[in-house]
């Protein structure tokens, strides 16, 4: 099961060539509370009209190689990678689209782009240093 899901992103990402995944947060040590990994996309890193940021993330559930998926067990979210908006001046993020990667290679996905709904970036940048990384971003 495991060789499937790493095929179907191997695939995944060959499909989209032009990816360039930066690691912003690795997990955590396997002895300590589970925090998943979190990558931006650098290559979908856009500069919007009004001044806006838009950027793929992925959080990683199993980056840090402790959930082995059991073809008999339960499945469980093994990924999201969700499209976001960013107000780099007032701080804060918008989600626009979210795909669930399931363990057993199942794939689901979310509009949200019509959601209004604006997030202020986390005080504790270590929870998500999206927004730091996609609003440091230069162009070349």
């Amino acid at each position: 099961m495991r060789e499937l899901i790493a095929l179907t992103l191997v695939l995944l990402s060959a499909a989209a060539s032009a990816e360039e995944w930066v690691v912003v947060r690795k997990p955590s040590d396997p002895g300590q509370a589970g925090l998943p990994s979190i990558l931006v996309d650098s290559a979908s890193i856009v500069f919007l009209d009004n001044g806006l940021r838009r950027a793929r993330t992925k959080i990683d559930f199993l980056a840090d190689g402790r959930q082995h998926p059991d073809p008999s067990g339960p499945t469980f979210l093994a990924l999201l990678i969700v499209v976001k908006s960013y107000d780099c001046v007032k701080r804060m993020t918008h989600d626009e689209s979210t795909e669930f990667h399931n363990s057993d290679g199942a794939v689901h996905t979310a509009d949200m782009s019509n959601n209004p709904k604006w997030y202020p970036a986390p005080e504790n940048k270590w929870a998500d240093p999206t927004i730091d990384f996609v609003c440091g971003w230069k162009t070349n």
